[in-house]
């Protein structure tokens, strides 16, 4: 595995987190709102 695949792993891994949060926080926000 060289440096560019760990910088691309790492770089999904953080666009997955992100996208998971966001996601968690619009259904809190949905959620409040009901």
């Amino acid at each position: 595995m060289t440096l560019m695949d760990m910088v691309n792993v790492e770089t999904i891994l953080l666009t997955i987190i992100t996208t998971i949060m966001g996601i968690r926080r619009l259904i809190d926000f949905t959620f409040s709102e009901i």
